[in-house]
């Protein structure tokens, strides 16, 4: 069922398959957000194959799912841990930022940057820089906190979407957009994600229970209450260059 899935939503070839499985698991409607979710909703692999760049990648964990759904993959981190783990799983995965990218463009389908750009001194480059590295008809997919999400109102100070001095800007949907069209992509839409609130809920009570003195949270529980949180905790973004 899954195979069958994956083949026609993925363009992979895995066998066995069961006849009309990808209908069966699509009815699935949970399991199949959080399979392409965790796949960053990556496209079918286009034909020739696909590159993929995975800006942050880490120990390299996307790009092993990735790389079984064919796609060529590249990895870059400056965590030379992370790195060294990678490299040591044998991925094509480098040490770095930006700069390893100088004298190159064009190159790629498909580029993630996966709670990367809110980590960054200068998101615009970062993002300019996607830009000239992707393909006529690329994506960027970018996921990130989002300041107006309703566990920021909620919990103020103690949301775990700030995380400073780790995390240095955090964008709103407007702005978010208007960096990726100035920079000149063409489509920015919103890509279905897990809802992250729960998570989120969790580990903002703990943070606002640790302080001195503690915190207070606004409101009741929402999943309790049954009311409509509206903002969505992460911005998970799908932004297109022109083709």
């Amino acid at each position: 069922m899954l195979n069958d899935f994956l083949n026609t939503r993925f363009g992979t070839r895995f066998s066995p398959t069961v006849p009309f499985g990808r209908l069966l698991f699509s009815l699935m409607r949970g399991e199949k957000l959080t399979y392409e979710y965790g796949r960053r909703h990556l496209p079918k692999l286009p034909a020739g194959g696909g590159r993929l760049l995975d800006f942050g990648c880490g120990n390299g964990t996307f790009l092993v799912s990735a790389l079984r759904m064919g796609w060529k993959v590249e990895g870059m981190d400056p965590d030379p841990l992370a790195v060294d783990a990678a490299q040591t799983a044998g991925l094509n995965v480098n040490c770095g930022g930006l700069e390893l990218l100088d004298g190159r463009t064009s190159e790629f389908d498909y580029i993630t940057l996966n709670h990367v750009i809110e980590h960054v001194h200068d998101p615009e480059l970062l993002v300019r820089v996607c830009h000239r590295m992707l393909r006529k008809g690329g994506t960027l997919y970018i996921e990130t906190p989002n300041i107006d999400a309703f566990g920021h109102k909620q919990f103020g100070p103690a949301w775990r979407g700030l995380e400073p001095p780790r995390h240095l800007v955090l964008f709103s949907r407007s702005g978010i957009d208007a960096l990726l069209r100035r920079v000149g992509f063409a489509t920015v839409s919103n890509l279905p994600a897990v809802d992250a609130y729960p998570w989120i809920a969790e580990e903002s009570r703990r943070l606002a229970s640790l302080a001195q003195p503690p915190l207070s949270c606004d409101g009741d529980h929402p999943l309790d209450a049954g009311l409509d949180r509206g903002q969505p905790e992460f911005l998970t973004l799908g932004a297109v260059k022109v083709a």
